[in-house]
């Protein structure tokens, strides 16, 4: 369902005279089921109802209901199918003995094709690695339905894919040269293209992330911003450390006679501030700036909306400042609005201490509707440009008079909006204010009916906005469990999944780190955004009714309430004979009277924030006990879990995991598939978490000769002091040099971390692994005075991290190219390499690359070049012969799809080819063909590039062999008429 959830109301009074009401959408899916909604009102005999679709070439009855009585019911009516967007008539035609009435309203079918989504395990990757990626294609009502690198090169393609399973899952293998940059996924299905981002960096994942809550505004009268910096480890514990904030206006530029200005040549920068702090675990930062101009507003409250003439109209005022804070011994004015642009002063008011004003005043003078406004000046006006004010309150109330003939009722009903989005298959409460202004005595039926996305239930006869739906799905129960949580390293879990009977489930774990460098995630949003009507918010104005005047009588009066333009703004049409909306203009003494103003109406919708913060585990040994007192981890994954699951005729199904060993948390994303459609299950999060661990710091890469600081980060979550002695692994692919002199053998207490460094020099190229222990040992020194223990459980952290040692020196790259052509045998090339005297050593690599098209990966696009024949000789040729050569490139790659092909046969065909036949026909009897059989051919299309012959055949074997190709191909794929030029030529 979509944001804008609507619903609608109607109240009938019984008594009154037979009516009916048919709502439905305006736009309807092709081939789908739609409800028709049908009202029928104190009927005085037997009806029979028919709803017809009709279009020039055909007419179909979607339903039909008989019925003698009063009844309100949804019918499913089945949509013919059509190929393309296609504009039809609603008719519904009520009929009895002695009643008939007949409504006509333009709808509009469309044919909604599938729609596909990529999904990739993660969003960023480094060259080398391996991009695991889905295909999932969904209808309309989201059921499952029947790469290139940043040059623009193509370096992987999957032809005529498909999957029995519903989602169809490949991988691709990048280079370990890749190029870094922005690569991306297609895939083409029926003609439509459909594209997935991924990025290709040299990355090292933040350990740590860090998150501002601030609000989204403040006022000028406001002191300070408060702001809350948090940072906190992917593991969930705090980081200790220091946090800079820098507070910043931009400065806004204008240009002077078209000259552009900015901040160099005006010699001023924005105004910042800068404040850093230090911090243990999160930080509130204050700092003074200007955002926003409104001081406070004032506004209307316990004020009705209906008044009795000549009585006394009460009410009361609200001010408040920016803050929602009241406030107190306020002078406001209570003004009336005479014209558009005049206002009278009716009373002078003073809030009490709780901002409150009450006001009571005669409505002897008032006429018909009645604006009221509370201002802080004594006029009604708008503020300068840049200048404090308080937002004015308005308050509409309407005369309250029977209904009649000339008269329209202010009788209302509405929904009372929820502060809470509504809950997928969920009862809830849902109050109505109804207010009944001088109606006879009587009872009154109310129709409610409500519309979402991408269901076709249909609203009815009054509108109200409810916003924030859920998102619900096809498929009601997705869930995702993997226990125990939390986790450590190397440990056993099981993941469940449960979801409906027979689902295949796509289920992926990403290490948080991930989605902080780059948070690309699949949710509802995502999914909801395939929907072909995502949102409706008005009626094309290709299907707009032709709306006719109404006729009036003198003194005839209508109040302009309630909203008439809700129904249209959803998509919805009624066919009715009921008075439903205001008319559009009005037909008196035979003249047309428009309406001069349009009205704006603005929506403020209250935006929340919040965010869960991450489970922190338990500490001193709570979060599970560790398998032994020594933990090697050498498991790093930056995916964990990337698995198609089916859950079977139980719809649960449990899978054996082991969790990798880095401290941190996973985020899991899981949907669904089955015939009842489509499920996302919430995101769910494990932590992986030992209290007593070792975390070394290393860069992606680092060059031969160059040195650099080693880091390696011990920390103690454990309630007591220990002692640690860390030591690295001897290798001879390094030297180590301490720079911590004698810290590493140290106390090290609860709550505490400690960093070592030593200076590491490289001596091997490729990858070398690091190995660094950190190992709690007895001792009989005190920490704090505190005697030290050693944990009975993962005592000794064993941590090993592979770093990419790359050569010195410039890289020097030669490229040796073969064209080979074995024609089902095998060929063998050698060629002998030369590498340089100063070649460093143990540089030197080599690459193998076979390519099945020479030009596969530098072109795409290619169906852009064609182009429609014209001109004489050598221009027709120009532009014809490309064509040839593009669709038989097209073709043997498998690239040429029946729109290009269309689209070439077209050109053609279509080009300077009319005249074929009486030229060709003219150069056998005159004799102008000449003995060679390529000369012949070459005649045989002298009419597609000119007027005679002697261009054509005396250009040279360049354009002879050209038109050769051309005709061969024409006459084999394309021209059948040109077959007979041939048989008469040759």
């Amino acid at each position: 369902a979509d944001e804008g959830w609507r619903c609608c109301m109607s109240g009938m009074l019984q008594g009154s005279d037979g009516h009916y009401m048919v709502a439905f959408p305006a736009v309807l899916e092709a081939g789908a089921e739609t409800k028709f909604c049908v009202s029928l009102f104190q009927p005085n005999e037997t009806l029979v109802l028919t709803v017809t679709l009709r279009s020039q070439e055909r007419n179909t009855t979607l339903c039909e209901k008989t019925s003698s009585t009063e009844f309100h019911d949804c019918l499913q009516c089945q949509i013919p199918s059509v190929d393309k967007e296609d504009i039809w008539d609603i008719e519904v035609v009520v009929r009895g003995n002695t009643f008939y009435s007949r409504e006509v309203r333009k709808v509009m079918i469309n044919d909604y094709k599938p729609k596909t989504f990529i999904q990739t395990d993660k969003p960023i990757y480094l060259p080398g690695q391996t991009v695991h990626f889905r295909l999932v294609t969904l209808d309309s009502q989201l059921r499952p339905a029947s790469q290139l690198d940043p040059y623009g090169n193509r370096i992987g393609q999957w032809l005529n894919e498909t999957s029995n399973s519903k989602i169809l899952q490949l991988s691709y293998s990048l280079n370990s040269e890749a190029r870094e940059g922005s690569y991306k996924l297609i895939t083409s299905t029926g003609g439509a293209q459909v594209s997935h981002n991924f990025k290709v960096e040299k990355y090292v994942l933040p350990k740590f992330d860090v998150t501002i809550n601030v609000k989204d505004e403040v006022s000028v009268s406001e002191d300070e911003i408060d702001a809350d910096i948090c940072a906190k480890y992917t593991y969930g514990q705090s980081v200790p450390g220091s946090v800079t904030v820098k507070v910043c206006r931009p400065l806004q530029y204008y240009s002077a006679y078209g000259q552009p200005r900015n901040a160099e040549e005006l010699g001023v920068t924005d105004p910042c501030d800068t404040q850093t702090k230090k911090v243990v675990q999160c930080v509130c930062v204050r700092k003074s700036i200007r955002i926003s101009y409104v001081l406070g507003k004032l506004s209307f409250v316990d004020t009705p909306k209906i008044y009795e003439l000549g009585s006394n109209l009460e009410g009361k005022v609200k001010a408040v400042h920016h803050n929602d804070t009241p406030i107190p011994h306020m002078p406001l004015y209570l003004l009336i609005r005479k014209t558009w642009s005049t206002h009278l002063l009716l009373q002078n008011l003073t809030t009490d201490n709780d901002g409150f004003a009450s006001f009571s005043i005669s409505t002897d003078a008032f006429s018909g509707d009645a604006t009221l406004y509370v201002s802080k000046s004594p006029s009604v006006g708008y503020s300068s440009y840049r200048t404090a004010f308080y937002e004015m309150g308005s308050h509409t109330v309407s005369l309250s008079q029977p209904p009649s003939p000339d008269t329209k009722s202010v009788s209302s009903l509405k929904l009372k909006k929820r502060d809470s989005p509504l809950s997928c298959d969920k009862e809830e409460d849902i109050l109505i204010k109804y207010s009944f202004v001088q109606e006879p005595q009587d009872s009154v039926d109310i129709m409610f009916l409500v519309s979402s996305m991408p269901t076709k239930t249909i609203n009815a006869k009054t509108f109200i906005t409810l916003r924030f739906l859920e998102k619900c799905m096809g498929q009601k129960l997705v869930l995702l469990d993997i226990s125990p949580s939390p986790a450590v390293p190397g440990e056993q879990a099981n993941m469940k999944v449960t979801a409906q009977p027979d689902s295949l489930c796509g289920v992926s774990a990403i290490d948080q780190s991930v989605l902080i460098k780059e948070a690309v995630t699949l949710d509802a949003d995502k999914i909801f955004n395939l929907l072909p009507v995502k949102k409706v918010t008005n009626t094309p104005y290709k299907i707009w009714d032709r709306a006719e005047c109404l006729h009036v009588r003198p003194k005839r009066y209508a109040l302009p309430y309630p909203d008439e333009k809700t129904k249209d703004n959803i998509g919805l049409k009624m066919a009715t004979n009921l008075a439903l909306k205001m008319p559009s203009c009005l037909k008196f003494k035979g003249r047309e009277y428009h309406q001069g103003h349009n009205g704006i109406a603005v929506d403020y919708v209250t935006r929340s924030r919040g965010m869960a913060g991450p489970p922190v585990p338990a500490l001193g040994g709570n979060a599970g006990p560790l398998p032994t007192d020594i933990t090697v981890r050498t498991f790093f994954p930056e995916t964990w879990i990337w698995d198609l699951v089916e859950v079977g005729a139980s719809g649960t199904k449990d899978v054996p995991l082991t969790v990798p060993d880095t401290i941190t948390t996973w985020e899991t994303e899981t949907f669904c598939l089955s015939p009842q459609g489509f499920g996302l299950a919430p995101r769910e999060k494990l932590t992986v978490f030992q209290p007593f661990f070792l975390e070394l710091t290393l860069p992606y890469s680092i060059i031969r000769g160059e040195n650099f600081e080693l880091k390696a980060t011990v920390f103690n979550y454990l309630s007591s002091c220990i002692m640690v002695k860390i030591s690295p692994a001897p290798s001879s692919d390094f030297t180590l040099t301490p720079l911590s002199g004698d810290q590493y053998t140290s106390c090290l207490c609860g709550n505490e971390r400690k960093t070592l460094r030593w200076i590491m020099a490289p001596t091997a190229l490729g990858v070398v692994n690091v190995t660094v222990t950190a190992e709690a040992i007895p001792s009989h020194a005190s920490c704090d005075n505190e005697i030290v223990s050693v944990p009975e459980r993962g005592r000794i952290d064993v941590v090993t991290r592979s770093l990419i040692v790359k050569a010195e020196g410039i890289e020097v790259t030669k490229t040796h190219n073969w064209l080979l052509c074995p024609k089902g045998n095998t060929l063998t090339e050698e060629t002998e390499i030369q590498l340089p005297g100063n070649v460093i050593e143990g540089s030197a690599r080599a690459t193998v690359s076979v390519l099945g098209d020479i030009l596969g990966r530098a072109l795409k696009n290619l169906d852009g070049l064609l182009q429609m024949p014209y001109g004489c000789g050598e221009q027709n040729m120009a532009l014809l012969a490309p064509n040839i050569y593009i669709l038989e490139y097209l073709q043997k790659t498998q690239q040429l799809t029946p729109a290009i092909k269309e689209k070439a046969s077209n050109f053609l065909t279509s080009g300077k080819t009319s005249s074929c036949l009486s030229y060709s026909l003219l150069a056998v009897e005159s004799n102008l063909l000449e003995k060679d059989l390529v000369d012949k051919r070459l005649m045989l299309v002298v009419c597609v590039f000119g007027n005679y012959g002697g261009n054509v055949a005396n250009n040279g074997p360049k354009h002879k062999t050209d038109f050769v190709v051309v005709i061969m191909y024409v006459q084999k794929h394309l021209a059948p008429t040109l077959f007979l030029f041939s048989s008469l030529i040759f």
